[in-house]
Protein backbone atom coordinates (compact mmCIF):
# COMPACT_ATOMS: atom_id res chain seq x y z
CA UNK A 1 0.00 0.00 0.00
CA UNK A 2 1.38 3.40 -1.01
CA UNK A 3 0.34 6.93 -0.11
CA UNK A 4 -0.62 9.41 -2.84
CA UNK A 5 -1.38 13.14 -2.86
CA UNK A 6 -4.23 14.78 -4.73
CA UNK A 7 -4.21 18.57 -5.04
CA UNK A 8 -7.72 19.90 -5.54
CA UNK A 9 -11.03 18.62 -4.17
CA UNK A 10 -13.26 19.33 -7.15
CA UNK A 11 -14.91 16.44 -8.94
CA UNK A 12 -11.72 15.62 -10.90
CA UNK A 13 -9.54 15.47 -7.78
CA UNK A 14 -12.07 13.46 -5.80
CA UNK A 15 -12.43 11.04 -8.72
CA UNK A 16 -8.65 10.59 -8.76
CA UNK A 17 -8.69 9.89 -5.02
CA UNK A 18 -11.52 7.38 -5.51
CA UNK A 19 -9.57 5.54 -8.21
CA UNK A 20 -6.41 5.42 -6.07
CA UNK A 21 -8.30 4.11 -3.06
CA UNK A 22 -10.05 1.46 -5.14
CA UNK A 23 -6.56 0.24 -6.05
CA UNK A 24 -5.83 -0.16 -2.33
CA UNK A 25 -3.80 2.97 -1.62
CA UNK A 26 -4.00 5.79 0.92
CA UNK A 27 -4.69 9.34 -0.21
CA UNK A 28 -4.28 12.83 1.21
CA UNK A 29 -6.27 15.56 -0.56
CA UNK A 30 -5.10 19.18 -0.42
CA UNK A 31 -7.74 21.85 -1.05
CA UNK A 32 -7.15 25.60 -1.02
CA UNK A 33 -10.82 26.39 -0.32
CA UNK A 34 -12.75 25.50 2.81
CA UNK A 35 -15.10 23.05 1.15
CA UNK A 36 -15.09 20.34 -1.47
CA UNK A 37 -16.84 20.32 -4.81
CA UNK A 38 -15.10 23.05 -6.81
CA UNK A 39 -17.70 24.47 -9.19
CA UNK A 40 -20.40 21.98 -8.12
CA UNK A 41 -22.09 24.00 -5.38
CA UNK A 42 -25.65 24.97 -4.53
CA UNK A 43 -27.22 27.76 -2.52
CA UNK A 44 -30.57 29.36 -1.79
CA UNK A 45 -32.35 32.06 -3.75
CA UNK A 46 -34.98 34.25 -2.14
CA UNK A 47 -38.49 33.12 -2.97
CA UNK A 48 -37.73 29.40 -3.13
CA UNK A 49 -37.92 26.87 -0.30
CA UNK A 50 -35.09 24.77 -1.76
CA UNK A 51 -31.51 25.50 -2.93
CA UNK A 52 -30.49 25.67 -6.59
CA UNK A 53 -27.28 24.74 -8.35
CA UNK A 54 -24.65 27.49 -8.62
CA UNK A 55 -22.87 25.77 -11.50
CA UNK A 56 -23.73 22.83 -13.74
CA UNK A 57 -27.29 21.54 -13.28
CA UNK A 58 -26.75 18.23 -15.11
CA UNK A 59 -24.24 15.95 -16.77
CA UNK A 60 -24.16 14.37 -20.21
CA UNK A 61 -25.77 10.94 -19.88
CA UNK A 62 -24.69 9.53 -23.23
CA UNK A 63 -21.11 9.05 -22.07
CA UNK A 64 -20.59 6.55 -19.24
CA UNK A 65 -18.27 8.23 -16.76
CA UNK A 66 -20.70 10.11 -14.51
CA UNK A 67 -23.31 7.36 -14.66
CA UNK A 68 -20.71 4.76 -13.67
CA UNK A 69 -19.47 6.86 -10.74
CA UNK A 70 -23.03 7.41 -9.52
CA UNK A 71 -23.62 3.65 -9.58
CA UNK A 72 -20.38 2.96 -7.71
CA UNK A 73 -21.21 5.32 -4.83
CA UNK A 74 -24.89 4.43 -4.57
CA UNK A 75 -26.55 7.39 -6.27
CA UNK A 76 -29.40 5.49 -7.88
CA UNK A 77 -32.07 8.19 -8.14
CA UNK A 78 -31.44 10.32 -11.21
CA UNK A 79 -33.66 12.93 -12.82
CA UNK A 80 -33.80 14.10 -16.42
CA UNK A 81 -34.93 17.33 -18.09
CA UNK A 82 -38.68 17.52 -18.53
CA UNK A 83 -38.36 18.95 -22.04
CA UNK A 84 -35.94 18.68 -24.93
CA UNK A 85 -37.18 21.78 -26.76
CA UNK A 86 -34.69 24.65 -26.91
CA UNK A 87 -34.61 28.02 -28.64
CA UNK A 88 -32.12 30.33 -30.31
CA UNK A 89 -32.49 34.12 -30.11
CA UNK A 90 -31.52 35.47 -33.50
CA UNK A 91 -32.82 38.22 -35.81
CA UNK A 92 -34.87 39.70 -32.93
CA UNK A 93 -36.99 36.59 -32.40
CA UNK A 94 -37.06 33.19 -30.76
CA UNK A 95 -36.38 30.42 -33.24
CA UNK A 96 -36.65 26.70 -32.45
CA UNK A 97 -33.33 24.92 -32.25
CA UNK A 98 -33.47 22.23 -34.94
CA UNK A 99 -33.56 18.73 -33.49
CA UNK A 100 -31.70 17.30 -36.49
CA UNK A 101 -28.27 18.70 -35.68
CA UNK A 102 -24.93 17.59 -34.28
CA UNK A 103 -23.48 20.27 -32.00
CA UNK A 104 -25.24 22.81 -34.18
CA UNK A 105 -24.24 21.24 -37.48
CA UNK A 106 -27.56 20.75 -39.32
CA UNK A 107 -28.44 17.37 -40.79
CA UNK A 108 -31.91 18.24 -42.18
CA UNK A 109 -31.90 21.36 -44.34
CA UNK A 110 -35.70 21.41 -44.65
CA UNK A 111 -36.04 21.60 -40.86
CA UNK A 112 -33.28 24.21 -40.79
CA UNK A 113 -35.11 26.37 -43.31
CA UNK A 114 -38.38 26.03 -41.39
CA UNK A 115 -36.73 27.13 -38.14
CA UNK A 116 -36.19 30.66 -39.44
CA UNK A 117 -32.66 30.71 -38.04
CA UNK A 118 -31.04 31.29 -41.41
CA UNK A 119 -31.91 33.49 -44.33
CA UNK A 120 -32.75 31.74 -47.62
CA UNK A 121 -29.24 32.67 -48.77
CA UNK A 122 -27.78 31.10 -45.61
CA UNK A 123 -29.67 27.85 -46.20
CA UNK A 124 -28.52 27.80 -49.82
CA UNK A 125 -24.92 28.34 -48.74
CA UNK A 126 -25.16 25.45 -46.28
CA UNK A 127 -26.65 23.22 -48.97
CA UNK A 128 -23.50 23.63 -51.07
CA UNK A 129 -21.79 21.32 -48.57
CA UNK A 130 -23.89 18.39 -49.78
CA UNK A 131 -21.81 18.28 -52.97
CA UNK A 132 -18.48 18.86 -51.22
CA UNK A 133 -15.49 16.77 -52.23
CA UNK A 134 -13.26 18.27 -49.51
CA UNK A 135 -10.34 16.04 -48.51
CA UNK A 136 -10.23 14.59 -44.99
CA UNK A 137 -9.15 17.15 -42.41
CA UNK A 138 -5.74 16.30 -40.95
CA UNK A 139 -4.71 19.42 -39.00
CA UNK A 140 -6.54 20.85 -36.02
CA UNK A 141 -8.28 24.14 -36.85
CA UNK A 142 -10.81 26.32 -35.10
CA UNK A 143 -14.46 25.31 -35.18
CA UNK A 144 -15.20 28.60 -36.91
CA UNK A 145 -12.66 28.02 -39.66
CA UNK A 146 -14.12 24.61 -40.39
CA UNK A 147 -17.82 25.51 -40.26
CA UNK A 148 -17.59 28.90 -41.97
CA UNK A 149 -15.52 27.48 -44.78
CA UNK A 150 -17.81 24.52 -45.37
CA UNK A 151 -21.36 25.73 -44.52
CA UNK A 152 -21.08 29.51 -44.31
CA UNK A 153 -21.15 32.20 -41.67
CA UNK A 154 -24.83 31.92 -40.77
CA UNK A 155 -24.61 28.28 -39.68
CA UNK A 156 -21.63 29.16 -37.55
CA UNK A 157 -23.08 32.35 -36.03
CA UNK A 158 -26.67 31.21 -35.49
CA UNK A 159 -26.27 27.52 -34.69
CA UNK A 160 -22.83 26.21 -33.87
CA UNK A 161 -21.42 29.14 -31.91
CA UNK A 162 -24.45 29.71 -29.62
CA UNK A 163 -24.32 26.06 -28.53
CA UNK A 164 -20.55 25.89 -28.29
CA UNK A 165 -20.34 29.22 -26.50
CA UNK A 166 -22.83 28.06 -23.91
CA UNK A 167 -20.72 24.99 -23.19
CA UNK A 168 -17.23 26.48 -23.35
CA UNK A 169 -17.73 30.20 -22.78
CA UNK A 170 -15.81 30.71 -26.01
CA UNK A 171 -16.03 31.84 -29.60
CA UNK A 172 -16.08 29.36 -32.45
CA UNK A 173 -13.24 31.14 -34.21
CA UNK A 174 -10.92 30.57 -31.25
CA UNK A 175 -11.77 27.01 -30.19
CA UNK A 176 -10.12 23.79 -31.36
CA UNK A 177 -12.47 21.60 -33.35
CA UNK A 178 -10.55 18.48 -32.30
CA UNK A 179 -10.68 19.25 -28.57
CA UNK A 180 -13.99 21.12 -28.24
CA UNK A 181 -16.06 19.42 -30.93
CA UNK A 182 -14.70 15.88 -31.38
CA UNK A 183 -17.90 14.83 -33.14
CA UNK A 184 -17.36 17.49 -35.77
CA UNK A 185 -13.69 16.49 -36.01
CA UNK A 186 -14.77 12.91 -36.70
CA UNK A 187 -17.03 14.16 -39.49
CA UNK A 188 -14.34 16.37 -41.01
CA UNK A 189 -11.70 13.63 -41.01
CA UNK A 190 -13.94 11.52 -43.24
CA UNK A 191 -13.77 14.03 -46.06
CA UNK A 192 -16.64 15.04 -48.30
CA UNK A 193 -19.87 16.55 -47.00
CA UNK A 194 -19.97 17.52 -43.31
CA UNK A 195 -23.77 17.40 -43.34
CA UNK A 196 -23.88 13.85 -44.68
CA UNK A 197 -21.18 12.73 -42.23
CA UNK A 198 -23.03 14.35 -39.31
CA UNK A 199 -26.26 12.60 -40.33
CA UNK A 200 -24.42 9.26 -40.31
CA UNK A 201 -22.91 9.96 -36.89
CA UNK A 202 -26.30 10.95 -35.45
CA UNK A 203 -27.93 7.82 -36.83
CA UNK A 204 -25.21 5.62 -35.36
CA UNK A 205 -24.81 7.24 -31.96
CA UNK A 206 -28.11 8.86 -30.94
CA UNK A 207 -30.57 6.45 -29.30
CA UNK A 208 -34.07 7.78 -29.85
CA UNK A 209 -35.34 7.09 -26.33
CA UNK A 210 -32.21 7.65 -24.21
CA UNK A 211 -32.07 10.87 -22.16
CA UNK A 212 -29.30 13.25 -23.13
CA UNK A 213 -28.79 14.73 -19.66
CA UNK A 214 -29.16 13.51 -16.09
CA UNK A 215 -28.56 14.74 -12.56
CA UNK A 216 -28.75 13.25 -9.07
CA UNK A 217 -32.20 13.89 -7.59
CA UNK A 218 -30.45 15.67 -4.70
CA UNK A 219 -28.69 18.02 -7.14
CA UNK A 220 -25.31 18.08 -8.85
CA UNK A 221 -23.62 19.38 -5.71
CA UNK A 222 -24.51 16.11 -4.01
CA UNK A 223 -22.21 14.18 -6.38
CA UNK A 224 -18.85 15.40 -4.96
CA UNK A 225 -20.25 15.33 -1.43
CA UNK A 226 -21.43 11.74 -1.62
CA UNK A 227 -18.17 10.77 -3.31
CA UNK A 228 -16.21 12.39 -0.47
CA UNK A 229 -18.34 10.48 2.05
CA UNK A 230 -17.13 7.24 0.46
CA UNK A 231 -13.45 8.18 0.67
CA UNK A 232 -11.11 7.23 3.48
CA UNK A 233 -8.83 10.07 2.42
CA UNK A 234 -7.74 12.83 4.73
CA UNK A 235 -8.82 16.18 3.22
CA UNK A 236 -6.77 19.18 4.31
CA UNK A 237 -8.68 22.39 3.70
CA UNK A 238 -7.38 25.93 3.22
CA UNK A 239 -3.93 24.66 2.26
CA UNK A 240 -1.57 26.60 0.01
CA UNK A 241 0.62 24.02 -1.68
CA UNK A 242 4.23 25.03 -2.42
CA UNK A 243 5.95 23.93 -5.65
CA UNK A 244 6.36 20.16 -5.86
CA UNK A 245 9.76 18.51 -5.87
CA UNK A 246 10.82 14.95 -6.67
CA UNK A 247 13.53 12.95 -4.96
CA UNK A 248 14.22 9.28 -4.38
CA UNK A 249 11.31 8.31 -6.58
CA UNK A 250 8.84 10.20 -4.42
CA UNK A 251 7.04 13.52 -4.67
CA UNK A 252 7.36 16.05 -1.88
CA UNK A 253 4.04 17.81 -1.30
CA UNK A 254 3.58 20.31 1.50
CA UNK A 255 5.19 18.54 4.48
CA UNK A 256 5.19 14.96 3.28
CA UNK A 257 6.56 12.49 0.73
CA UNK A 258 4.20 10.57 -1.53
CA UNK A 259 4.43 7.80 -4.10
CA UNK A 260 2.85 10.16 -6.60
CA UNK A 261 0.64 13.20 -6.96
CA UNK A 262 -2.36 14.20 -9.05
CA UNK A 263 -2.69 17.95 -9.61
CA UNK A 264 -6.40 18.57 -10.18
CA UNK A 265 -6.35 22.35 -10.36
CA UNK A 266 -6.77 24.84 -13.21
CA UNK A 267 -3.77 24.79 -15.53
CA UNK A 268 -2.56 28.25 -14.51
CA UNK A 269 -2.44 27.07 -10.89
CA UNK A 270 -0.73 23.81 -11.84
CA UNK A 271 2.04 25.63 -13.74
CA UNK A 272 3.83 27.10 -10.70
CA UNK A 273 3.38 23.82 -8.81
CA UNK A 274 5.46 21.91 -11.39
CA UNK A 275 7.90 24.70 -12.28
CA UNK A 276 10.82 23.11 -10.43
CA UNK A 277 10.32 19.49 -11.43
CA UNK A 278 9.10 20.01 -15.03
CA UNK A 279 10.23 23.42 -16.33
CA UNK A 280 9.18 22.52 -19.88
CA UNK A 281 5.59 21.85 -18.78
CA UNK A 282 5.11 24.92 -16.58
CA UNK A 283 4.98 27.58 -19.35
CA UNK A 284 2.52 25.50 -21.39
CA UNK A 285 0.23 25.27 -18.37
CA UNK A 286 0.53 28.91 -17.43
CA UNK A 287 -0.22 30.01 -21.00
CA UNK A 288 -3.72 28.52 -20.85
CA UNK A 289 -6.34 31.19 -21.45
CA UNK A 290 -9.62 31.41 -19.52
CA UNK A 291 -12.99 33.07 -19.95
CA UNK A 292 -15.09 34.52 -17.14
CA UNK A 293 -18.82 33.99 -16.78
CA UNK A 294 -21.48 35.43 -14.47
CA UNK A 295 -24.63 33.45 -13.69
CA UNK A 296 -27.67 35.47 -12.62
CA UNK A 297 -30.43 33.32 -11.14
CA UNK A 298 -33.83 35.03 -11.09
CA UNK A 299 -36.97 33.85 -9.32
CA UNK A 300 -40.26 35.45 -10.35
CA UNK A 301 -43.91 34.76 -9.62
CA UNK A 302 -45.29 32.56 -12.37
CA UNK A 303 -48.46 34.67 -12.69
CA UNK A 304 -46.34 37.78 -13.32
CA UNK A 305 -44.54 36.43 -16.41
CA UNK A 306 -46.95 36.45 -19.33
CA UNK A 307 -45.01 34.19 -21.66
CA UNK A 308 -45.12 30.43 -22.24
CA UNK A 309 -41.82 29.02 -21.00
CA UNK A 310 -42.20 25.93 -23.16
CA UNK A 311 -38.66 24.64 -23.37
CA UNK A 312 -35.42 24.17 -21.51
CA UNK A 313 -34.19 27.64 -22.42
CA UNK A 314 -32.61 29.80 -25.07
CA UNK A 315 -29.10 30.34 -26.40
CA UNK A 316 -28.21 33.66 -27.95
CA UNK A 317 -26.49 34.25 -31.28
CA UNK A 318 -23.38 36.39 -30.85
CA UNK A 319 -24.57 38.89 -33.48
CA UNK A 320 -27.99 39.35 -31.84
CA UNK A 321 -27.05 42.53 -29.97
CA UNK A 322 -27.57 41.16 -26.44
CA UNK A 323 -25.13 40.90 -23.54
CA UNK A 324 -26.48 37.59 -22.25
CA UNK A 325 -25.29 34.38 -23.90
CA UNK A 326 -27.98 31.98 -22.69
CA UNK A 327 -30.95 31.66 -20.36
CA UNK A 328 -32.21 28.40 -18.88
CA UNK A 329 -35.92 28.15 -18.04
CA UNK A 330 -35.04 26.18 -14.93
CA UNK A 331 -38.55 25.54 -13.64
CA UNK A 332 -39.61 24.21 -17.06
CA UNK A 333 -36.44 22.21 -17.58
CA UNK A 334 -36.57 20.49 -14.19
CA UNK A 335 -39.91 19.30 -12.81
CA UNK A 336 -38.58 19.34 -9.23
CA UNK A 337 -37.70 23.05 -9.56
CA UNK A 338 -41.35 23.89 -10.25
CA UNK A 339 -43.06 24.69 -6.95
CA UNK A 340 -46.31 25.70 -8.64
CA UNK A 341 -45.92 29.37 -7.73
CA UNK A 342 -42.60 30.57 -9.16
CA UNK A 343 -40.54 30.40 -12.31
CA UNK A 344 -36.74 30.18 -12.33
CA UNK A 345 -34.36 31.66 -14.90
CA UNK A 346 -30.59 31.08 -14.98
CA UNK A 347 -29.03 33.77 -17.16
CA UNK A 348 -25.41 33.68 -18.34
CA UNK A 349 -23.25 36.66 -19.24
CA UNK A 350 -19.66 36.68 -20.45
CA UNK A 351 -17.56 34.80 -22.94
CA UNK A 352 -14.08 34.75 -24.40
CA UNK A 353 -13.50 37.94 -26.33
CA UNK A 354 -16.28 39.83 -24.55
CA UNK A 355 -15.14 43.46 -24.18
CA UNK A 356 -16.89 43.57 -20.79
CA UNK A 357 -15.65 41.61 -17.77
CA UNK A 358 -18.97 41.13 -16.04
CA UNK A 359 -17.27 39.63 -13.00
CA UNK A 360 -16.00 43.11 -12.09
CA UNK A 361 -19.45 44.69 -12.16
CA UNK A 362 -21.78 45.03 -9.18
CA UNK A 363 -24.66 42.66 -8.53
CA UNK A 364 -27.07 45.46 -9.32
CA UNK A 365 -25.45 46.21 -12.69
CA UNK A 366 -25.30 42.63 -13.95
CA UNK A 367 -28.84 41.95 -12.72
CA UNK A 368 -30.16 45.00 -14.55
CA UNK A 369 -28.44 43.96 -17.80
CA UNK A 370 -29.63 40.35 -17.45
CA UNK A 371 -33.25 41.37 -16.84
CA UNK A 372 -33.25 43.91 -19.66
CA UNK A 373 -32.02 41.29 -22.14
CA UNK A 374 -34.39 38.62 -20.79
CA UNK A 375 -37.36 40.98 -21.16
CA UNK A 376 -36.34 41.68 -24.74
CA UNK A 377 -36.20 37.94 -25.48
CA UNK A 378 -39.58 37.18 -23.87
CA UNK A 379 -41.25 40.41 -24.87
CA UNK A 380 -42.70 40.84 -21.36
CA UNK A 381 -41.34 42.25 -18.07
CA UNK A 382 -39.93 39.83 -15.49
CA UNK A 383 -40.35 41.32 -12.00
CA UNK A 384 -38.03 39.34 -9.70
CA UNK A 385 -38.81 38.25 -6.16
CA UNK A 386 -35.32 36.84 -5.68
CA UNK A 387 -31.94 37.17 -7.39
CA UNK A 388 -28.61 35.41 -6.93
CA UNK A 389 -25.43 36.47 -8.72
CA UNK A 390 -22.60 33.95 -9.08
CA UNK A 391 -19.22 34.88 -10.47
CA UNK A 392 -16.99 32.35 -12.21
CA UNK A 393 -13.90 34.46 -12.87
CA UNK A 394 -11.34 32.84 -15.20
CA UNK A 395 -13.18 29.54 -14.88
CA UNK A 396 -13.65 28.34 -18.47
CA UNK A 397 -10.41 27.18 -20.13
CA UNK A 398 -10.19 28.00 -23.81
CA UNK A 399 -8.99 25.08 -25.91
CA UNK A 400 -7.15 26.74 -28.78
CA UNK A 401 -6.27 24.81 -31.96
CA UNK A 402 -3.45 22.42 -31.09
CA UNK A 403 -4.74 22.02 -27.52
CA UNK A 404 -4.48 18.24 -27.42
CA UNK A 405 -0.90 18.32 -28.65
CA UNK A 406 0.03 20.82 -25.91
CA UNK A 407 -1.64 18.66 -23.26
CA UNK A 408 0.27 15.63 -24.53
CA UNK A 409 3.53 17.60 -24.29
CA UNK A 410 2.71 18.58 -20.70
CA UNK A 411 2.03 14.98 -19.74
CA UNK A 412 5.18 13.72 -21.45
CA UNK A 413 7.25 16.29 -19.54
CA UNK A 414 5.64 15.27 -16.24
CA UNK A 415 6.15 11.57 -16.96
CA UNK A 416 9.85 12.25 -17.47
CA UNK A 417 10.08 14.30 -14.26
CA UNK A 418 8.46 11.91 -11.84
CA UNK A 419 5.18 10.38 -10.67
CA UNK A 420 3.03 13.47 -11.23
CA UNK A 421 -0.12 13.76 -13.34
CA UNK A 422 -2.60 16.55 -14.11
CA UNK A 423 -6.38 16.33 -14.29
CA UNK A 424 -9.40 18.57 -14.61
CA UNK A 425 -11.31 20.74 -17.04
CA UNK A 426 -8.17 22.46 -18.34
CA UNK A 427 -7.19 19.33 -20.24
CA UNK A 428 -9.72 16.76 -21.40
CA UNK A 429 -13.09 18.50 -21.59
CA UNK A 430 -15.05 20.80 -19.33
CA UNK A 431 -18.16 18.72 -18.62
CA UNK A 432 -18.59 16.72 -15.43
CA UNK A 433 -18.14 13.30 -17.11
CA UNK A 434 -14.93 14.55 -18.78
CA UNK A 435 -13.58 15.78 -15.43
CA UNK A 436 -14.40 12.45 -13.77
CA UNK A 437 -12.67 10.58 -16.58
CA UNK A 438 -9.69 12.95 -16.39
CA UNK A 439 -9.26 12.39 -12.66
CA UNK A 440 -9.52 8.63 -12.87
CA UNK A 441 -7.19 8.48 -15.88
CA UNK A 442 -4.60 10.57 -14.01
CA UNK A 443 -4.71 8.12 -11.11
CA UNK A 444 -4.27 5.17 -13.45
CA UNK A 445 -1.36 6.96 -15.09
CA UNK A 446 0.41 7.09 -11.73
CA UNK A 447 -0.36 3.44 -11.10
CA UNK A 448 1.22 2.46 -14.42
Amino acid sequence: MARFAVIGAGIAGLSAAWELERAGHDVVVFESAREIGGKLQRSRVRGLAFPLEDGADAFLARVPDALELCAEIGIDELVHPATAQAWVWSSDRLNPLPKAQLLGLPTDLDELAASGLLSPEGVARAAQDLDSDAPPLTDDVSVGELVRGRLGDEVCDHLVEPLLGGINGGEADGLSVRACAPQLWACATRGGSLIRAAADVRAATTPSDAPVFAAPAAGMASLPRQLADHLRAEIRFATVTPPLTVGGGEVHVDDGDFAGAVIATPADVAGPLVAQLAPDAAPLLEATEFASVVMVTVVARADSVDHPLDGSGVVVARDAGLSITACSFGSSKWAHWDDGRNVVFRISLGHDGDPVDWCTHSDEDVTAVALTDLERVLGVPVPPVGVRVGRWSRSFPQYRPGHLERVAAVRDALDAAGPVAVAGMSYDGIGVPACIRSGRSAARRLLG
